[in-house]
């Protein structure tokens, strides 16, 4: 990953987005910490200092702060991976393509380029999300509501993951995978489109654009976006949690079949 991460533009934007992605999360918090009036008419009778804590404990919760982190996730990971692919669409011509040429080791670099662009939001999203299962762990103590709701009765998940703990695991992992193969494909896009503008507003097309309308006409699990976004929805078994990716699967075995491109 190192390789060509140094030759990156724009590194300064990622811790960047790390942190404004941890701001949205916990926003709500903020406003409530610098606005809640501890010594409001209603709290009289009560210890108003009590009260704040209990409620910005509650905020800072796992289930809270999961849904806030899910919700934004949605906007900000693809602008994330779109960074990276603008880095790996730059760095392929102008270091690559001319260094190594079409002798035998290019496709291997090129894939350790396209890695290392697909990993860097993934490294992004996990390190927000461990500040998450962190900050719960140490103010309010780690819990989960929702085991009993997000997976099928029938399927083999509401066996194996009992406890929260499991769960974050199986967040973490399922949001890692998906994470990756959506910016490999991006870079597929770019490399089709032989230009970073097309293949970028190709895979926004995508998943923003085409998303809100196959909801209407497919089941949810067949829509791009839900794989960035499947453990938002219940009663989840194995095949709706990979469903997302065969939409993927048949735009690149239909693209290689109608569309001759060299990257």
């Amino acid at each position: 990953m190192k390789k060509y991460y140094h030759f990156f533009s724009f590194k300064w934007i990622f811790p960047v987005l790390a942190m404004g992605l941890i701001i949205c999360v916990y926003w709500d918090v903020i406003t409530t910490y610098f606005t809640f009036d501890i010594n409001a008419p209603d709290l009289a009778n009560v210890n108003g200092d009590e009260i704040k804590q209990h409620v910005i404990n509650s905020m800072l919760s796992y289930d809270v702060s999961l849904f806030n982190f899910s919700f934004y996730q949605s906007f900000a990971l693809p602008i994330i991976i779109l960074i990276t692919v603008y880095n790996y669409y730059n760095i392929k011509n102008r270091m690559v393509k001319y260094n190594i040429g079409k002798n035998k080791l290019y496709s291997g670099e090129l894939l350790v380029l396209k890695s290392t662009c697909a990993l860097i939001p993934v490294v992004i999203f996990l390190l927000v999300y461990l500040t998450v299962i962190l900050v719960s762990a140490f103010s309010s103590g780690f819990s989960y509501s929702n085991l009993e709701t997000d997976f099928s009765n029938d399927s083999i998940l509401s066996k194996i993951i009992i406890n929260p703990v499991l769960y974050a695991v199986f967040y973490g992992f399922i949001k890692s995978i998906s994470i990756f193969i959506n910016g490999i494909f991006a870079c597929y896009l770019v490399d089709v489109m032989k230009s970073f503008i097309k293949g970028a507003l190709l895979f926004v097309l995508f998943l923003w654009v085409l998303s809100p309308i196959l909801y209407y006409f497919l089941p949810f699990e067949f829509v791009p976006m839900t794989s960035l976004m499947i453990t938002s929805y219940s009663n989840l078994n194995i095949i709706q949690i990979f469903s997302p990716y065969l939409i993927y699967i048949a735009i690149y075995l239909v693209s290689k079949c109608v569309v001759s491109y060299e990257v």
